[in-house]
């Protein structure tokens, strides 16, 4: 077979003994003739630790202290170790190994001298030349732990890493493995790191690293076999979770992958396992344990790994076989374990028809094209050349599927007429010979025409006329909606069918040829209809061009083999009765149809054509959506038909080769929880020059509620002359929540109530508009606050703080935590987060704040656009540790939401004894009303004179008012589900998305008037709270 085409072998080297060194043993002496033996095994590569005990035991020695007991490494490659025991000191910079006594001293001196850039002894080391490197894949040592909770060994971990790849890089090895992390709520510390290693100098650009992550999070018993199942999804889940977080935090590349470990058992959830056929796993991890054996006592797999492992054969990866020298099955030796596992990849279906004798399968059509963006073809503007036409002649499936369409049309033809077929876009002429072919098995007489627009094309036409067609077919040059013919048509025969069904413009186009069929005539396609799918494909996403990076790039769909994916959604519509199959349509076009018609038989407007669909898909398995995949099927004639539709192209056109399926990507990618509902909008719309998508919105939720982004979806058509073409582009998901909102985050809803209530409905809420549609809005104007909310005695409380007296704008108001965006900050949240470090002292990041979503922006009195974070708090003990920064902020308190709803609540609620409400007719609440004022204004500048309601609401402390109340109000009503008790608006208001728009209106003007002197608002109103 053809090696190139399957996947590496590995074993794991055993070339080092676990027994303590002969002093003047290097274990690279004999690691050359070891590696070539293993390569005359029948192995493609050695796996090999980069390190060995005697650099541990140093390491140890340096950087802690207390008797060490470690464990030895096993070749199964599933050493643990206890948690150190470790002699540190808490200090400003951190914490450090405190010396005792002179030893320690000398030992410290050595490890700082080793922090500052020392290296390793030619003993620690397990290769030393270069040509023992080649073959070779690197394992890091495994008991380096980078997310380590305690900050000395997590940094001396980093560096004793850093170390190891720098030595990797040293001899030219391309690709090491890197050890799992163990805590899953320190992820992010050791992506951290990762991605400081990728633009680490001391690491080779070339060098790709993998992180080794379990298939799930539930440890073998006792090194058993993987043959068992287990049904917590939760549990089976938080693996895949680690290495989401850390390919989200080291962002697109090609040099971070997995090496999947298969030591554990396999969950019998499909939809678990096959998640990972759409990530870049680069090794499989494979050892002996897993093996069962067999009636005669040869090794094999379980059924369920030899469904997994053929799953993800067919993107060959590197297979690493440990410890098949244990002797741990009767029969076969070491060597067994290999011939198994390469015949179950060669027989696995996709290699079996990949490798078909005839080439006429699509895994066999399509090699090389696996997950390659192609640009749409566009017959329509473009000539095709020669060659084109040639590919997708190769195709057998789709014209034997027309052949018989056109001959069943024929035999339900009264059988003494002569009927007339017009073949519309004829290309070079297949599909007039498959009419030509379906004539003549019918036995009945026809006359065919056949049209082409291609000059180059028509040329071979009229040599096909010459040499082989008979005399009743006759060709037509020119455009199908404008040509005309010396007869009508009985049967219109067209392949104007795009990877989307009607992206090529195929309705419009057959709209102008339908003049020149007979009213009982046929058309042939009869109907087609789109369908949509949401995918996982982390390799299209991190193509290595970069396209999908670029903003052009990702406005643009793309025809592609899908081949590393991973649809998304489920297909159980009993279960969730909201949704719809896996797979769903969007809509459907039908021809002929009747539509009124101009007097050269032309529709006189496109709006027949115009569609849109509301799509439901429940997603079972947490997972990262890269975008949409899209498929078409067509019914050509009754049960005649063709598809792309992944679950029904075996049944209609198996192996057809034309069309592969198109992609929707998107320039973000887009989480996913487990058991959450995607919802996808998507319009079809047109008017008398261009068809176009004006804009599809996604939203996922929890079942009962949670919301994520959203994504414009627009594709254009574009008249010239007689000539329509039909181009998609769309606008991927806007990075509304930034690199500091983690997939962790979405999945989050408490325990306990009614705190999961609210949570729920905030992550449900979907903003009415957002900064994305305002573009010439300036960057500098906008700012962020923080909604903290969180539970204290039943009730759902916000954070709020008083600024500072000695501010020079609003001193003393009511604020939410925020600010004015920096340049750095990367999102509202960034925003929001660092503004509230800076207020209140809130750590940043923290494992107790949540972040649930963003509100539609405000805009402020001084016309900035105010973007409110939500975020909920799980660990009331974090309030204890906030003081406020008495440069920005005097105190800092609670108030009950629910009282901005109905403020009479705030007798009850607010009062705490040590916190009282502000007494009624002093200088902080001098108003006759007891709770809640709202007077009315209409001199603000950036409401255009519209009539302005001041909601003030008493408090322990000076009222909320202006800016603050407005999107308290909002957050209230989203909480509660409700209404205000008082009239929140008055008549002839301006709504705040009208308000943004004339501020960002205001902001240009300014701008184009920036050489006039600005002159200094005199109004005194204090409309916000918010900090400059």
């Amino acid at each position: 077979m053809n090696r190139s085409t399957y996947s590496r072998f590995v074993t794991v080297g055993n070339f080092v003994p676990d027994e303590e060194f002969h002093p003047d043993y290097v274990p690279s002496d004999d690691l050359r003739s070891e590696i070539d033996s293993a390569l005359g095994a029948n192995y493609d590569s050695v796996s090999l630790f980069l390190t060995n005990e005697r650099w541990k035991t140093r390491w140890q020695k340096m950087c802690l202290s207390g008797p060490q007991t470690p464990p030895n490494r096993s070749d199964s490659l599933q050493g643990q170790r206890s948690p150190a025991r470790i002699k540190l000191e808490n200090t400003a910079s951190g914490l450090f190994r405190v010396p005792s006594d002179q030893k320690d001293a000398e030992i410290e001196m050595e490890a700082e001298l080793w922090r500052a850039g020392g290296g390793f002894k030619r003993e620690e080391v397990n290769i030393m030349r270069n040509d023992q490197a080649e073959h070779v894949i690197g394992f890091a040592s495994e008991w380096l732990e980078l997310d380590s909770q305690i900050e000395g060994v997590r940094y001396d971990s980093e560096i004793a890493l850093r170390q190891e790849l720098q030595y990797a890089s040293y001899l030219g090895i391309s690709n090491v493995i890197l050890p799992s992390p163990r805590r899953g709520q320190e992820v992010t510390t050791y992506a951290r790191a990762i991605n400081d290693y990728l633009s680490s100098s001391a690491v080779s650009p070339y060098m790709s690293l993998s992180i080794r992550i379990p298939v799930c999070d539930i440890p073998p018993e006792d090194g058993a076999a993987a043959k068992g199942a287990n049904d917590h999804e939760d549990e089976l889940s938080a693996t895949w979770q680690m290495w989401n977080t850390i390919r989200m935090v080291c962002g697109p590349t090609q040099r971070v992958s997995v090496a999947l470990d298969l030591t554990a058992a396999l969950p019998a959830l499909p939809g678990v396992l096959a998640r990972w056929s759409a990530e870049h796993v680069q090794h499989l991890i494979l050892p002996a344990t897993t093996f069962i054996p067999n009636a005669k006592g040869y090794p094999v797999l379980p059924k369920l790994m030899q469904g997994f492992l053929r799953d993800l054969f067919k993107n060959r990866p590197n297979l690493i076989l440990s410890k098949t020298q244990a002797g741990l099955h009767n029969l076969g030796g070491e060597l067994a374990y290999a011939q198994y596992v390469r015949h179950l990849e060669k027989s696995s279906p996709f290699n079996v028809a990949r490798d078909s004798a005839d080439g006429l399968t699509v895994e066999s059509f399509g090699r090389g094209y696996e997950d390659y963006l192609q640009a749409p073809l566009q017959p329509l503007m473009d000539n095709l050349a020669s060659m084109t036409y040639e590919v997708f002649e190769k195709d057998p499936v789709k014209y034997r599927q027309y052949e018989q369409a056109v001959y069943r049309a024929l035999l339900d033809r009264p059988p003494d007429s002569i009927t007339t077929i017009c073949v519309a876009g004829a290309g070079r002429g297949p599909i007039v010979s498959n009419c030509i072919r379906a004539v003549e098995r019918s036995g009945r007489k026809a006359h065919i025409y056949a049209i082409e627009k291609n000059p180059s094309a028509f040329v071979t036409l009229q040599g096909r006329i010459a040499r082989e067609w008979p005399d009743y077919v006759q060709i037509k040059f020119g455009d199908m909606r404008t040509v005309q013919l010396p007869e009508p048509i009985d049967i219109l025969v067209s392949e104007l069918l795009g990877s989307f069904g009607d992206n090529e413009l195929s309705p419009e186009c057959l709209d102008g040829a339908m003049r020149l069929l007979k009213p009982e005539g046929i058309s042939i396609p009869a109907s087609y209809t789109a369908y949509l799918a949401p995918i996982s494909a982390s390799k299209l996403y991190n193509d290595p061009s970069g396209i999908l990076r670029d903003t052009k790039g990702v406005e643009t769909p793309y025809v592609v083999m899908l081949h590393a994916i991973n649809v998304l959604s489920g297909g159980d519509e009993d279960k969730h009765p909201r949704c719809g199959p896996k797979i769903q349509d969007c809509w459907t076009f039908e021809h002929p149809r009747k539509i009124v018609l101009d007097p050269q038989g032309l529709p006189i407007t496109n709006t027949h054509n115009n569609a849109s669909c509301h799509l439901t898909f429940h997603i079972p398995y947490a997972g990262l959506m890269h975008g949409l995949a899209g498929y078409f099927e067509a019914v050509l004639y009754k049960d005649v038909g063709i598809t792309t539709h992944p679950e029904r192209m075996e049944q209609v056109s198996p192996n057809m080769l034309s069309w592969f399926p198109i992609f929707f990507p998107f320039k973000e990618p887009l989480y996913l929880p487990s058991n959450s509902e995607l919802d996808v909008y998507m319009w079809r719309l047109s008017d008398t020059q261009k068809v176009w998508g004006p804009r599809a919105r996604t939203t996922a939720t929890l079942v009962n509620l949670i919301s994520c982004l959203a994504f414009d979806l627009v594709y254009h058509s574009y008249f010239t002359g007689s000539f329509t073409e039909f181009t998609y582009c769309y606008r991927s998901p806007p990075h509304m929540l930034g690199s500091l909102y983690l997939s962790s985050d979405f999945d989050f809803v408490p325990n306990d109530e009614p705190a999961a209530t609210f949570v729920k409905r905030f992550k449900a809420y979907w903003p009415e508009y957002s900064l994305e549609e305002y573009p010439e809005f300036p960057r500098n104007k906008t700012a962020a606050v923080l909604l903290l909310l969180f539970i204290r005695d039943g009730h759902l409380r916000v954070l709020l703080t008083t600024r500072s007296k000695h501010l020079r704008s609003h001193p003393g108001e009511v604020a939410l935590p925020g600010g004015k965006t920096d340049p750095i900050d990367a999102s509202p949240v960034a925003t929001a987060l660092r503004e509230a470090h800076e207020e209140i002292g809130l750590p940043t990041p923290s494992l107790a704040v949540h972040i649930l979503g963003l509100l539609s922006p405000f805009v402020s009195y001084y016309r900035l656009a105010v973007t409110p974070v939500i975020a909920f708090l799980s660990d009331l003990a974090l309030l204890d540790h906030l003081k406020p920064n008495p440069d920005e902020v005097d105190e800092i308190f609670d108030h009950p939401l629910e009282a901005i709803l109905s403020p009479g609540l705030a007798a009850s609620l607010a009062p705490r004894p040590e916190q009282p409400l502000s007494k009624h007719g002093s200088t902080q609440w001098p108003y006759e009303s007891e709770y809640h004022v709202y007077p009315e204004m209409k001199d603000s500048p950036w409401l255009h004179g519209s009539w302005y309601r001041m909601h003030k609401f008493r408090t322990v402390t000076t009222p909320i008012t202006g800016l603050t109340s407005d999107i308290l109000i909002l957050a209230s009503q989203i909480a509660y589900v409700r209404n205000t008790d008082y009239q929140r608006y008055p008549e002839g208001h301006a709504t705040p998305d009208i308000a943004l728009g004339w501020a960002m209106e205001q902001h240009v003007a300014d701008a184009k008037a920036a050489s006039q002197p600005q002159q200094p608002s005199s109004s005194e109103s204090h409309i916000e709270g918010l900090a400059d």
